[in-house]
Formats: C-alpha cells, sequence, structure tokens
C-alpha cells in the first residue's frame, strides 16, 4: 500500500514488477495474460494467491479486496483512517496474516505513534568495549541520559551570522559511552561508524532490546534513526540540527526541526522537542528537602560547571512568607489545582505541596494542614469568575482573587513618577448582575501574566534566585510548569504561548500567581520597602 495513486503505480510498474521478472525462480511463477495488470496493479498467481499494490488515498481500494499479508509504505502520509480500514482487510484470516507498516514518525499520539507503543519498541543495543554497557544511539541531552551521546563542543563567541562555525565544531563531534566511569569516545570516522552499527552481531534477540514490558501479544515495533547508519556522516547530522534551531529561532519556522526529529531521528514530532531546555532546566531544580521541616538544611547537588568536587553542598531555607495558589476548573462542578510554595528572601523558594482538591472544605483543610495564612491563598478569578468571588466572600475577604492580563508590565505614576510594576490592585463587585451590585467589592489583584512567566523562566533556568522543587516532584508537574515557551515570533503581541492549545498549564497559572504575590512582598525584586500587617504579628503578607 502507498500513499497515492501515483505513487501505487510507479511501485508497481517501475520498481516491483522488474525487480519480480529479474528474480528467476519468481519469474517462472509469474503469468504472461493479463492476470499481470499494470494498470490495475495486480498479479494473479493462481485461486487465493493474488498481489496487490493500492494506494491508501481512496476507501474504495482501502476496502475491496481481503489480504492475509498488509505492507504499508511511508504510513505517515495516509489519511488519517487508512491503517484502521487497512487493517479490516485480513480479517478473513484471523489467525494467519501478518501487517507490516514501514514509516517514518509524524505527530506524538498519532496512529503511527501509537501502533508503535503498542508493540515491543525494540532499540538497537550498541555494547562498549571498553566497560561493556550497552545503550542505544542518542543524543547529549535526551531524557533518560545524563552522561554520553552524541555531542560536539562549542565556543561561546565563535559565531558567524547566528550561527556556530561548522569547521570549529566538525573535530569535536564524537560519541560518549554514557557509563560515567568509562572515557570511551567514538569519533566521526567510517571505523567508529561501523562498529556502533554492527558490534551487537546479527543475533535479533540480542541486537534489539525491548523496551516495552508489556507490548499487545504478537506485536513487534522497531525504531532507529540515521546515526546508526555508518555511510552517515555525523556532522551532517549536526549539522542539520543547529541549522534548524538558528531558523526557528530567527524566523519562527518549525519546519526544519519537525523534519530533523521525524526523518532523521526517527521521532515522532511533539510541540515541546522547541524547549527541550526547559524540560532539562527544570531537573536542575530539583531538591532532596523535609517539606515539614523548613528550616532544616536541605542537600543540594554540587554543578559540575561551578564545582566539579561531586561532593554535595549544605544550604539553609530562611521562610518568610508561604501561599497557597489556585487554579479553578471544570463546570457544572468545580475542581482546584493547587500548589503551596514557601519564600525566602532574594527569590529563594521552596515547592511544598501540590494536586487537586474537590471541594471549598478541602481548600481550607489543606491550607490549614500547610500552615497558609488565609490572606496568603491566592485563587485565580479568570474562570468561573462569580463562583470564585463568592469563595472569597465566604473566605471574610481575606482570600486574593488573581486576574492575569496578557500583557509584560503595568505603566504607572507614583509620586509622580513613571514605574512599571508586575501588578496593580482593583476591586471587583462579587453581586454584578443581581440587585445587591454595588453594595460590597473585594479586592483583586490584576497582574501582568506574560510579566510572570518571564520571571518563572529565570526562576526555572536558574538565573536569579533558587526555585526549588521536591527530587520527587511528578511528570505531570513538570510538563504543565513549563507549557509556555517565549513566541519565536518577535512580532506578535503574544510574548508567551503555548505550543499547543491541548498541553495543560494548570501548575504554571499556579506557580506565576505565587510569583506575583512574591513580587508585591518585595522577595522577588527587592525594590520596594515591605508590607506589613499590625495583626499578623510583624509576618509579612500581602497588602489588602
Amino acid at each position: 500500500m502507498t500513499p497515492s495513486k501515483d505513487e501505487a503505480r510507479d511501485a508497481f510498474a517501475l520498481r516491483i514488477l522488474p525487480h519480480l521478472q529479474a528474480c528467476e525462480p519468481v519469474a517462472r511463477k509469474l503469468p504472461t495474460d493479463d492476470r499481470t495488470d499494470i494498470k490495475s496493479r495486480q498479479i494473479m498467481f493462481g485461486p487465493g494467491m493474488g498481489f496487490y499494490v493500492a494506494s491508501a488515498a481512496t476507501k474504495a481500494e482501502l476496502e475491496s479486496k481481503p489480504a492475509r499479508v498488509v505492507i504499508m509504505d511511508e504510513a505517515r502520509q495516509y489519511r488519517t483512517d487508512a491503517i484502521p480500514r487497512a487493517k479490516k482487510r485480513f480479517r478473513s484470516y484471523k489467525d494467519n496474516h501478518k501487517c507490516v507498516i514501514i514509516t517514518t514518525p509524524d505527530q506524538a499520539g498519532d496512529n503511527i505513534d501509537s501502533e508503535h507503543a503498542s508493540g515491543t519498541m525494540r532499540q538497537w543495543m550498541i555494547p562498549c568495549d571498553k566497560c561493556g554497557t550497552k545503550f542505544p544511539f542518542f543524543w547529549a541531552g535526551d531524557p533518560g541520559y545524563e552522561h554520553g551521546g552524541l555531542q560536539w563542543d562549542q565556543t561561546e563567541g565563535e559565531e558567524l551570522d547566528g550561527k556556530p562555525v561548522m569547521s570549529k565544531i566538525i573535530p569535536t563531534i564524537r560519541f560518549e559511552c554514557p557509563n560515567p566511569a568509562c572515557n570511551r569516545v567514538w569519533r566521526d570516522n567510517p571505523v567508529d561508524r561501523r562498529y556502533i552499527a554492527t558490534a551487537n552481531g546479527t543475533d535479533p534477540d540480542i541486537a534489539w532490546e525491548q523496551t516495552n514490558p508489556e507490548p499487545t501479544p504478537g506485536h513487534e515495533s522497531f525504531s532507529w534513526e540515521a546515526g546508526m547508519v555508518p555511510w552517515t556522516n555525523w556532522w551532517e547530522l549536526v549539522e542539520e540540527f543547529i541549522n534548524a534551531k538558528a531558523l526557528l529561532r530567527d524566523t519562527g519556522d518549525p519546519e526544519p526541526l519537525k523534519v530533523f526529529f521525524r526523518e532523521t531521528r526517527g521521532i515522532s514530532w511533539d510541540d515541546r522537542l522547541m524547549h527541550l531546555s526547559e524540560a532539562k532546566a527544570l531537573d536542575t531544580r530539583r531538591v532532596r528537602y523535609n517539606v515539614r521541616a523548613p528550616q532544616e538544611y536541605v542537600i543540594r547537588p554540587a554543578r559540575p560547571k561551578v564545582d566539579p568536587d561531586p561532593m554535595a553542598k549544605l544550604d539553609k531555607f530562611d521562610e518568610v512568607a508561604r501561599f497557597m495558589s489556585i487554579d479553578v476548573q471544570g463546570r457544572p462542578s468545580l475542581y482546584y489545582y493547587y500548589i503551596v510554595r514557601a519564600w525566602a528572601r532574594n527569590g529563594v523558594s521552596r515547592l511544598l505541596s501540590y494536586g487537586t482538591l474537590h471541594s471549598r472544605a478541602e481548600i481550607d483543610q489543606t491550607a490549614r494542614d500547610w500552615g497558609v495564612h488565609p490572606k496568603r491563598v491566592l485563587i485565580d478569578s479568570g474562570y468561573a469568575t462569580k463562583d470564585v468571588y463568592q469563595m472569597v466572600m465566604q473566605s471574610g475577604n481575606l482570600w486574593r482573587a488573581m486576574k492575569g492580563e496578557d500583557k509584560a508590565e503595568f505603566r504607572v505614576n507614583e509620586n509622580g513618577k513613571p514605574v512599571r510594576k508586575l501588578w496593580q490592585i482593583s476591586s471587583a463587585d462579587p453581586e454584578l448582575g443581581t440587585a445587591a451590585a454595588g453594595r460590597v467589592t473585594i479586592p483583586l489583584v490584576i497582574f501582568a501574566k506574560y510579566g510572570a512567566l518571564e520571571r518563572l523562566d529565570t526562576f526555572l533556568h536558574g538565573r536569579y534566585g533558587d526555585w526549588q522543587v521536591p527530587d520527587d516532584v511528578s511528570d505531570s508537574y513538570m510538563k504543565q510548569v513549563t507549557a509556555y515557551h517565549r513566541n519565536p515570533n518577535r512580532r506578535s503581541r503574544e510574548q508567551w504561548k503555548k505550543p499547543n492549545d491541548k498541553y495543560a498549564d494548570h501548575y504554571a497559572s499556579c506557580e506565576i500567581q505565587c510569583i506575583t504575590a512574591a513580587n508585591m512582598m518585595d522577595l522577588v525584586e527587592m525594590a520596594r520597602p515591605i508590607v506589613r500587617d499590625a495583626q499578623d504579628t510583624g509576618v509579612v503578607f500581602l497588602p489588602s
């Protein structure tokens, strides 16, 4: 099966039939009459023995003939319903059929990706001839590997028109063993590349290691990338990657990067691949600490670029304020994503708790459990606004209603001077639209969403303060807190955006509300005097 009728015709007439005719044992069995029909792309060897080259472009060809063996070529280009329809062709051969899909991947989560993920997901394993470690072909920085892989040295400042100079990079390209204790290195030359491709022998059960422990019975799947092929120069792959990243950065066009991951690396495209640095940066924010004892010493691993000593360092967390931030979701039954984050001075903070709650009572109990003052409970009012305002009223007007606006900052006048701020205080009428409208108002904190996201990115990459998450933080939290990325289109008013609207961003929303509150208390940017409340025994908290 091919993606289109033209490709089916050309494949049959120019490739398949000439090869069959050139193979003498097969040629003797080829029918010489009208049972070999180039126009209909079929060969009838005998009763029950038909060979067809079909197109995936039309339902008629997908549904017309039963088949015991179905081979799908370049299935990435098929219409979305083609694979399920084609697989119905061998229902007549329930226990005696075979389906082979040969293709480069497309989008994460699509039919191709699902077919591969439901199989054994075998990978070609490479044995290190020095330490014996086995590993697949991978690139430095790939998830799951802290050391080794295909890499190169790039000296800052050695650039031409914003791109690294390949003549300086090529001599440094190498593949390193992922075992940190082993210093085995393979270079970009025919001998080393052939070792990578052939060192594991020819026994498929040894060379191809299964990575899916629970595949669909009878379903084998394999993947490999261009770097495993011995005649492919690694420097060409590196150059393709560097150029694709540069084009994304300069023009906002992700297509070359998509082609690189799909066709060169054999990886299904996920929009997050444009922003691997964010996910990797978040890993560096992990810290082992006791969330119930914020004054205790905590262990932070030494950073190799700063201190090569592998011994752990100690630092102390002196808590000043603690916030609970809530993102509201769902209708008609509301539920709530939340985080609890403690803050010290100068942008130092620690994530204590996060998760979902399903009632006002659960919110109150969680705040009490974590020692959060009611005036430091922050709740997003951008969704289910009227319900949120009522909850603020029920708290005795202690909770803080928050609302983000799509801007980088507010420009206001203070004492006759222009000032740029991340937030401003407004008011809201919880009874607006009812007979009770105008009788009471609640404070509303309006914050600049893009400015808060900019600060979150700064924390995430360790450029300011010490923004900590526990070392066992979940993948769900990690994905959500990195859901927003700087828009590569610099002309767009939308400075930060999600690559895909389907990405959940609830924990990111909670975090930027926390950052806003910390900014109001000058715990993020020490620019204003700290606001204190006489009734709060000197404890710093949000201005009312």
